[in-house]
């Protein structure tokens, strides 16, 4: 199916997913940096890349429940599972997995003092709960925004074409973009 590109083609592909920057790819392929928003252009380049980028999502595992999963994990961890029944630390061995994926840094310090007594100093970070219960909810649409917007003006005996053409200029505001972007369904 990808026969046609040539191996310097493929390589830039293969580039372009290191950093998803199209002209430092192109410059570690062997093209020039303005050539690669030229190959970036070309459908048949792309379609590789998309190739690639599924071919290493399934390497790697990433799919809609693992990533899932991973959130679950971190939104609904409990700070509590750090420790046994007595209240002392657990080992980071002795943790679960849901509670080890919730943990961002473990760091642990010991500090010996005048009196040769040593002092342990743990402390542990967590991933950010709120952003992963955010990202969580806003994948499984729980989160859903609208937006109302009213227009102080009379439209009745207007033309087809004249709404069209008031529309034209009131959706380009509506929606923060450009006149004419995101209107082609007229």
């Amino acid at each position: 199916m990808f026969d046609k590109l040539s191996i310097q083609q493929r390589l830039f592909c293969a580039e372009y997913l290191v950093d998803m920057k199209a002209a430092p790819a192109a410059e570690r392929a062997g093209f020039s940096a303005s050539r690669g928003t030229a190959l970036m252009k070309r459908p048949d380049i792309r379609q590789y890349i998309a190739h690639l980028m599924e071919k290493r999502a399934e390497r790697l595992l990433v799919n809609q429940n693992n990533v899932l999963s991973e959130l679950s994990a971190i939104g609904f961890s409990d700070i509590r599972n750090l420790f046994d029944a007595d209240g002392r630390m657990r080992s980071v061995t002795d943790l679960d997995d849901s509670t080890a994926h919730a943990l961002r840094s473990f760091k642990v310090e010991e500090t010996e003092g005048e009196n040769g007594r040593v002092t342990r100093t743990v402390e542990i970070r967590f991933n950010d709960k709120l952003k992963a219960l955010q990202l969580a909810g806003k994948h499984l649409g729980m989160f859903v925004e609208e937006h109302h917007h009213t227009v102080d003006a009379d439209y009745t005996g207007l033309s087809d074409e004249e709404l069209v053409k008031q529309a034209l200029q009131v959706l380009p505001i509506l929606s923060a973009g450009q006149p004419g972007e995101g209107l082609d369904f007229l």
